[in-house]
């Protein structure tokens, strides 16, 4: 089957009551790309802050060094995908002062296509699954 973009009140109805189990992946891939992943943003300057209402997250260093700061989220998403789609110049992620998974420096993306998925537990940001693109 093939992903596609559906409007509120069919996911709605779609997603709407699941106690016999039987809501098909492809719905669930469909929701997803209609709602939390629709919101992305490429980052190219210095040292942007990956804002509350963020989801996907593009870092691109064609220009110059993007080391984009984690901050504590106040509202919306706590769930961040971050994508390096150029390291021509150094991309990086900066958890601040809530760490990444104990670390206290930055995360470094390597290589062109390199991902992260991280979660605020409400302390510290987790990393739930890391692509290397290497």
């Amino acid at each position: 089957m093939t992903d596609a973009h559906k409007d509120r009140s069919e996911l709605v109805t779609a997603l709407a009551d699941n106690t016999s189990g039987d809501i098909l992946e492809q719905t669930v891939r469909n929701w997803l790309l209609s709602s939390l992943l629709r919101n992305r943003t490429t980052y190219t300057a210095l040292t942007p802050t990956i804002d509350d209402d963020d989801v996907v997250v593009y870092l691109d260093g064609t220009s110059n060094t993007v080391t984009a700061l984690l901050a504590t989220p106040t509202t919306s998403y706590p769930l961040k995908i971050v994508k390096a789609i150029n390291v021509d110049n150094a991309v990086a992620l900066d958890p601040g002062v809530n760490n990444l998974e104990g670390a206290t420096d930055d995360y470094v993306f390597a290589t062109v296509n390199d991902c992260i998925m991280v979660h605020w537990d409400g302390s510290a940001w987790r990393t739930l699954f890391e692509f290397l693109n290497a």
